[in-house]
């Protein structure tokens, strides 16, 4: 079975630079980008998805990651994908983690997609 997993990069509070509602917009961005690849046959990891479990277990007074914390996490899942969809900050906007993760991605060879057009059509994933 061939590696389709993909990596989606991009802003989602730039470490606490982002007011709610741009934060809720990124996520919704990234969501998109999520289904696309989808329909387009890949399997993808969408850190963005963990922006509601962090902020609920905050509001709750539980575990709370620092932004290091996260980006430690995304480290290990940008390696683990094969390929890497980097949000461009001329699109979406800056942000300082998905810019290192796009360092990685780049110094680990791996394919970089700024668009969902660039991606080839359906790819059968078989389980």
């Amino acid at each position: 079975m061939e590696d389709k997993t993909v990596y989606i990069s991009g802003p989602i509070g730039n470490a606490g630079n982002c007011s709610p509602e741009q934060i809720i917009k990124n996520v919704e961005l990234a969501e998109d980008i999520y289904g696309e690849l989808i329909k387009k046959g890949y399997a993808p990891y969408c850190p963005h998805m963990s922006y509601y479990p962090d902020k609920r277990w905050r509001e709750a007074g539980g575990m709370a990651l620092s932004h290091a914390e996260w980006l430690n996490l995304d480290k290990k899942w940008v390696k683990a994908c094969k390929y890497f969809y980097y949000m461009t900050p001329e699109k979406y906007g800056e942000s300082r983690g998905a810019k290192m993760e796009f360092e990685w991605a780049k110094g680990w060879g791996k394919k970089i997609f700024t668009s969902i057009e660039e991606i080839p059509d359906k790819i059968e994933i078989t389980v």
